[in-house]
């Protein structure tokens, strides 16, 4: 691979539909429950739950969509694009890159602090993504080793 690309990693589209469909169930559920004739007030705490947690996912759901999570290899970096902030971290400042099974790609760096990658991770069904989780983390470490030195 050539020293001046980029590799891109972005969530798969399943897990973004899948918080989708959450959003959207949970606000169902909510307006479902609301609309009961014997609706009280021990329900308009569980209602108010679920609407606030609806609204909740929906506003991450849109900034996911405006702005998807991932992750960037450049020959001099590794830019983590968040929901809400990109962050740039130069190859040397990597202490080590370690596979998480639970929380995906984990970077430890030389300040003792760690970050974990949007992406690649185990995704919402591990047995269909086991491989692609992998292979990005393979692939991510490589990159380091090959980058570290500066």
């Amino acid at each position: 691979m050539p020293r001046g690309d980029v590799v891109r990693f972005r969530v798969p589209r399943t897990a973004r539909a899948a918080r989708l469909a959450f959003g959207v169930s949970v606000i169902v559920l909510f307006v479902a429950l609301v609309r009961r004739p014997d609706f009280d007030v021990q329900l308009g705490v569980v209602t108010t739950v679920l609407l606030g947690g609806g609204a909740l996912t929906m506003v991450l759901v849109v900034a996911d969509l405006i702005r998807p999570e991932g992750v960037d290899l450049r020959p001099d970096a590794i830019v983590v694009h968040g929901r809400f902030r990109r962050r740039e971290i130069a190859w040397a400042d990597v202490a080590d890159v370690r596979l998480d099974p639970h929380a995906g790609v984990v970077l430890d760096l030389t300040g003792g602090r760690r970050v974990t990658l949007g992406c690649p991770g185990p995704g919402l069904l591990p047995p269909f993504h086991v491989r692609r989780f992998e292979a990005g983390h393979r692939l991510i470490r490589e990159w380091w080793l090959d980058r570290r030195a500066g």
